[in-house]
């Protein structure tokens, strides 16, 4: 038996696997998982490494209590989990590939050999067996009270079965919903997998609905059941509930019911309603359930008409997450997940649920204020000024996610992007923040961690208006997801510190970033360090890593959006080589990914193992749209026959509607979206985010921009400044930010409103603009993809005000209708 750090063996009839955990041991823990009845003997007491990672992340371990309705735990020597059917792994016949059945199964896209070949898993099974390997690690966190308060694996799992047995008792029919919307927290997880344990569907509300949408969602997917955060949600759901027949019951899990209703429900009251259901009604439940069937509803955001429901299989889920872990590193006992991204899309789920599930990692709740992330910066640098240097640590990749806005079948995915990001079982951790309806937010912060046994922390609600920062210098995630937006504020508040710092302090500071340059290119090209490297990564790059929080993240993803080439040369500058990853919310997240040493700057990296890419409808310089196959590509759209059609070709590849080609070296680059494509009223193609980007680097001022032309006769612009943000309602504000400000001072400009600049129609700084716009059309290819026109918005860009959705992905045909008029005017003669 090879002895590795840790050393846990688990031994199955079909695999043999070596799982490591944080400690040394003189001694094997041999664990005989049977694959008939779920049984786990222990031969030797394994080595529990909770409450050291407890202590060092300020958790309190919760008491362990014995399971009100005596649902059969694991972790405990020799029991047999009696919940657990013994065929539940079983594949459901099936010969086709694609369903639009709430109750149909599909065929695998399996392999004899290879990545593809692996068994598919439920998520029940996966969860179980993590909770078989780490029951007393910490699994999820949550500050309350200014208090941390976590939960074990073991906890995790019986208060999961609490919840099914609830949902059932509540009414909850086989593959119906059970609709979940509120801000990331450990009860979004317990709601979660407790539908799926239940039989029905797990389906993620974005916060940011309106009533009308909210009810759309909820009568798609049949929700029998609502899960809400809070009154603000409730009132939206008790504002349609009339016209929502299949709903039964609506559980509130944090204050306190406003409504007097007798199908509304508190947290705690709604979990003592499991102590009336026995076993066999749940276990009834958990006999239906397949890898190849639908446990989890995506409904993509969209930019027109209603949202579609993405069906994906738990074997789509749990397969990523495997490769996941594997491709990052991510540690068995040791990694920490920070949930803030909205739960209500996969990829927050499969990182901050599932990845963190199967690696055993321990997932923290950041505060709801959490993406105003330069607040506490100069509290930090203060902090950071009396830290040693010996005591920072190393950031060693950073990844980013492309294009999530469309993301959105489980287990199958979630083993893979966990192998990928070489996460080890039970050392991760994770910080949980970004909406858990979105795909991205899914995959790490639910399903891999779920997957690897990790930890993962839970954002405040105020996550993303400012105790981000905050939360993140708290919990040090091993891994971590943020939108371009949240990198960017980084980098604003980076730049704005550096500006506040005296000449011998930005003389270094440009000298370490020209070293950074240099040092990531050179590793991009396998080549050696340049001279000087190690001096300023001691002195430069590792403070700034522990100033955010991510001195021991070795996996940092940013999705929901394209990062711009500027933002890429920034970080790579710090020494961070920010590697995007490219997926949808229909291939469960991931379809390639650059990686640490294997990377090209502005390309979405390769294929991980077992997904397929092929190009339609290439053009005479390599492009095409990009078409994905594998056992990541979803079921279909629930119900709709017609857009699942639209979905896949003839052969069953799904098509992305995104443009790319690959480099002589295999790297995809993305260089458009199908739908996005312009077409001038000349006949030329153009796409607009390059233009876009090179308008955003020519003018740092800029918050969005957006190009215009689509069968016109020549280009126009829309252009928004960077202003301050209401940290109450997240609407931009007339004031300008201080970076757009000091730009305004550079070029002679005293304006520090928007307003200022159209009311007196500040000639110094449109010309300024002018003059960015002439130098972005230096690069344009052709005469028609030039600017020719162009008008200053006196709003930015926002979710609140619906031109963003809600990953901050433009929704191209909201602004147009929105500015029609100005953009009529563009093209009057």
């Amino acid at each position: 038996m090879q002895q590795v750090r840790g050393d846990i063996l688990v031994t199955c009839k079909s695999f043999l696997r070596i799982f490591t955990v944080n400690k040394s041991v003189d001694h094997a823990d041999t664990f005989e998982l049977d694959t008939k009845r779920l049984m786990l003997t222990t031969v030797r007491p394994s080595e529990d490494n909770a409450s050291k990672m407890q202590t060092e992340n300020g958790g309190a371990k919760s008491q362990q209590k014995e399971s009100n309705n005596n649902a059969s735990r694991p972790g405990q020597g020799s029991r047999t989990s009696a919940l657990i059917p013994p065929d539940i792994d079983s594949v459901a016949p099936s010969q086709e590939f694609v369903t639009i059945g709430r109750d149909s199964a599909v065929k695998l896209r399996t392999q004899d050999t290879g990545p593809l070949a692996e068994k598919p898993l439920t998520i029940p099974s996966v969860f179980f067996s993590t909770v078989q390997r780490v029951p007393d690690n910490p699994a999820v966190a949550v500050k309350r009270g200014g208090v941390w308060k976590t939960w074990t694996y073991r906890e995790y799992w019986d208060i999961v079965i609490k919840t099914a047995k609830s949902f059932i008792k509540l009414g909850l029919e086989p593959y119906h919903g059970v609709g979940i919307i509120g801000f990331n927290s450990p009860e979004w997880f317990f709601s979660d997998l407790g539908a799926i344990f239940a039989g029905g569907f797990a389906v993620g509300i974005y916060t940011t609905n309106s009533p009308e949408a909210c009810e759309y969602v909820a009568s798609n997917c049949e929700a029998n059941i609502i899960v809400v955060e809070n009154n603000v949600q409730l009132k939206k759901i008790l504002q349609v509930w009339d016209k929502l027949p299949h709903l039964k019951a609506v559980v509130q899990y944090t204050g306190e019911v406003a409504e007097k209703n007798d199908r509304v429900y508190n947290w705690e009251d709604f979990i003592k309603l499991s102590a009336d259901v026995p076993d066999q009604a749940l276990q009834e439940r958990l006999a239906q359930q397949a890898p190849n069937k639908a446990c989890t509803l995506i409904y993509t955001s969209g930019t027109t008409g209603n949202p579609k429901g993405v069906m994906l299989s738990h074997d789509n889920l749990t397969w990523t997450a495997r490769r996941c872990s594997s491709m990052f590193g991510l540690m068995s006992g040791e990694e920490v997940v920070v949930s803030y991204l909205p739960l209500s899309h996969v990829a927050a789920q499969m990182i901050d649920m599932h990845i963190t599930m199967r690696v055993g990692a321990t997932v923290y709740f950041a505060q709801p204020d959490a993406l105003k992330v330069c607040g506490d910066i100069d509290r930090i640098y203060k902090e950071i000024g009396k830290e040693s240097l010996a005591s920072l640590g190393q950031l060693s990749v950073v990844l980013q996610i492309a294009g999530l806005g469309q993301l959105s079948v489980l287990t199958w995915t979630s083993s893979t992007v966990g192998k990928h990001m070489n996460w080890e079982f039970g050392k991760e951790i994770s910080l949980s923040y970004l909406p858990l309806s979105h795909i991205a937010a899914q995959l790490l912060d639910l399903i891999i961690p779920m997957t690897w046994g990790g930890m993962t922390y839970f954002a405040m609600p105020d996550a993303m208006k400012g105790s981000l920062l905050t939360t993140l210098q708290e919990v040090r995630p091993t891994g971590f997801l943020g939108v371009p937006r949240v990198w960017e504020k980084f980098q604003e508040g980076i730049k704005e510190k550096a500006r506040q710092r005296g000449g011998m302090a930005r003389r270094m500071g440009a000298w370490a970033r020209k070293v950074g340059l240099e040092a990531s290119i050179a590793q991009m090209n396998k080549q050696s360090t340049p001279f000087g490297y190690s001096l300023a990564k001691m002195l430069v790059f590792n403070r700034l890593r522990k100033t955010f929080g991510l001195d021991r993240c070795k996996t940092c993803v940013s999705g929901a959006a394209p990062i711009t080439k500027e933002t890429l040369e920034f970080f790579y500058s710090l020494d961070i080589q920010l590697q995007e990853v490219y997926g949808m919310s229909e291939s469960s997240g991931p379809q390639t990914v650059g990686r640490q040493g294997d990377f090209r700057m502005c390309s979405v990296g390769k294929e991980f193992p077992g997904a397929q890419t092929k190009f339609a409808d290439v053009d005479e310089e390599g492009n095409g749209e990009i078409c994905m196959n594998g056992r990541h590509v979803f079921m279909g759209y629930l119900g709709d026959e017609e857009k699942t059609k639209e979905a896949f070709d003839n052969k069953f590849w799904l098509r992305s509607g995104d443009l790319g080609k690959r480099d002589k070296d295999g790297f995809l680059f993305i260089t458009g979206r199908k739908k996005e494509l312009i077409i001038t009223a000349g006949g030329e193609n153009i796409a607009p985010v390059p233009i876009e980007d090179n308008v955003k680097e020519c003018l740092p001022c800029i918050s969005n921009c957006m190009l215009i032309g689509d069968k016109r006769k020549f280009l126009s612009m829309l252009i928004t400044l960077k202003v301050e943000v209401n940290p109450d309602t997240g609407d931009p504000m007339d004031d300008l930010m201080q970076s757009a400000i000091d730009w305004c001072k550079e070029q002679g400009s005293q304006s520090t409103k928007v307003s200022q600049i159209l009311d007196n129609k500040d000639s110094v700084v449109l010309k300024a603009i002018q003059t960015g716009i002439d130098k972005a059309n230096e690069k344009a290819v052709s005469r028609a993809a030039k600017i020719q026109k162009w008008s200053l918005l006196p709003r930015d860009f926002s979710i609140p005000g619906g031109e963003l959705g809600p990953t901050l992905k433009l929704r191209r045909p909201i602004v147009n209708k929105m500015y029609i008029k100005t953009i009529d005017a563009f093209y009057e003669d």
